[in-house]
């Protein structure tokens, strides 16, 4: 039975040195959840994509050491199940 409401759940990464390492991170937690639940691929793949490239836009010209918080769900759309990022949120720490 498909839920009509799917539960939100987050990926949160630990602090990393630089942005990119953040999303490094990120990026290999989101492609183990597709693979492991076996979700459609091309979509999920194009939805991580576009959700990407609004948090590499956000994060542009910091390098101070951040983490990020991916809220997603797991939808089931025509047979098929996706990931869907919902939101994120950058959390960027000084140096000291």
């Amino acid at each position: 039975m498909e839920e009509l409401f799917p539960t939100e759940k987050k990926l949160v990464t630990r602090i990393s040195k630089t942005p990119r390492g953040a999303i490094f991170k990120l990026r290999q937690a989101v492609y183990s959840i597709i693979r492991s639940q076996q979700l459609d691929v091309e979509s999920s793949r194009d939805n991580w994509r576009r959700a990407v490239s609004e948090i590499i836009e956000t994060l542009e010209g910091i390098n101070d050491p951040c983490r990020v918080e991916l809220t997603y769900v797991i939808s089931h759309d025509s047979g098929k199940s996706v990931f869907k990022p919902l939101k994120f949120k950058v959390e960027i720490y000084q140096k000291v």
